[in-house]
C-alpha cells in the first residue's frame, strides 16, 4: 500500500472540512466508542458529505481497533467497518484550548 500513500489518511469531503473548521494535513483525534487514534486528515471528494473514510493498510495507524470485530459466520469474512466515529481538533480534545 505505501507505493500509493506514505501514511495512512482520513478523508474528509471539502465542505466538511470548512464546516467542521479542519485543514487538509491536519492531524486530529478520531474516536469512536471503542477508543482513540491520532490521524491526518485528508480533503477528497470521494467521501460523501457527513461521511469518512480511511483504509486499514498501515500498522501505525490502527483504524481496526475503533471498529468492531464482528463477522459473517457464513464466509467467515470481516464485516464491512462502519461505525459512528468523532473528529477532534487535537488541542482542544487535549484541553490545551478554549
Amino acid at each position: 500500500m505505501d507505493y500509493l500513500a506514505s501514511e495512512e489518511a482520513l478523508e474528509v469531503n471539502p465542505r466538511d472540512l470548512e464546516a467542521w473548521d479542519l485543514q487538509d494535513g491536519e492531524t486530529v483525534w478520531l474516536s469512536s466508542r471503542r477508543g482513540r487514534i491520532a490521524i491526518k486528515v485528508a480533503g477528497s471528494k470521494r467521501s460523501p458529505m457527513g461521511t469518512v473514510f480511511s483504509s486499514f493498510s498501515f500498522s501505525d495507524t490502527p483504524i481496526n481497533a475503533l471498529t468492531g470485530s464482528g463477522y459473517d459466520p457464513v464466509t467467515h469474512t470481516a464485516e464491512l467497518k462502519v461505525c459512528t466515529v468523532r473528529i477532534d481538533k487535537m488541542a482542544v480534545a487535549d484541553g490545551l484550548e478554549g
